[in-house]
């Protein structure tokens, strides 16, 4: 009976396996956007509600950042041109400027964190509720649980680990995808005023080449997240099958 039960789930991961395995060769389509558009709605509901005005907040505090980067540049800058000149009086000017400068980009660096890890808990919260509320309406945790083929494999883990993983990365994705396209604005308008078009054109040329590059060396990483999200929930699984068979375990 054990043997029969354990080819059984076995064939179960396989085919769930299979099936997952066949929706990672999709690209995206019409299906995932909307999809993911209302994840964002039921994220963010409003404009006024709590979690957009996190991510606006976040939004400013990537700004402020970038800025501050740029003047400690030029802070650094003419510290090097007033130490090789021996004008030590304004070299303990610049860095005492340097020691104020850097007090409240230190601030903004832990806000940075602050607001990122606010917005993943955010959203963690009201994709936690909708799904609570699905689940838990028309006896939809029995029919996802217990009937039929098309039943989900391992509901625990998607309702608990998944949407932690999912709001952190989503969090993350939002600071990692926004800073870059910030810093990319401002420094070019910085490298426009001090050295022309010429500056800007040729740090345009180098990050298509390094994307370009990057794209054929890296590897699929989202394959392999997907499949070890697969492993967590049997590795789960099948401990929660220990728990709830140890008597039969024990005394057999």
């Amino acid at each position: 009976q054990e043997q029969t039960l354990q080819q059984s789930e076995e064939q179960r991961n396989n085919e769930g396996r299979g099936k997952s395995g066949a929706k990672t060769d999709k690209k995206l389509d019409k299906q995932f956007i909307h999809r993911f558009v209302y994840i964002l709605r039921t994220c963010m509901p409003s404009v006024f509600c709590r979690e957009t005005l996190t991510a606006s907040l976040l939004t400013s505090t990537l700004i402020l950042r970038t800025y501050a980067s740029l003047m400690i540049s030029k802070i650094l800058g003419s510290f090097v041109r007033a130490f090789c000149n021996r004008d030590w009086p304004q070299v303990w000017k610049i860095i005492i400027l340097f020691g104020v400068v850097t007090l409240p980009t230190a601030a903004l660096n832990a806000s940075l964190k602050f607001f990122t890890q606010s917005l993943s808990s955010h959203v963690r919260e009201k994709i936690t509720k909708k799904v609570h509320e699905m689940y838990m309406k028309d006896m939809n945790y029995y029919k996802a649980n217990k009937v039929g083929e098309g039943k989900l494999q391992h509901a625990d883990q998607l309702i608990t680990d998944d949407i932690a993983q999912f709001s952190s990365q989503l969090s993350s994705v939002y600071s990692n995808l926004l800073k870059p396209i910030v810093d990319f604005v401002i420094f070019s308008l910085q490298m426009r005023t001090s050295l022309g078009n010429k500056g800007p054109l040729t740090m345009y040329f180098w990050f298509a080449f390094a994307a370009w590059i990057s794209s054929i060396v890296m590897p699929a990483y989202w394959r392999l997240q997907i499949r070890s999200q697969e492993l967590e929930g049997t590795f789960r699984s099948r401990h929660k099958r220990i728990i709830e068979s140890v008597e039969m375990i024990a005394f057999n």
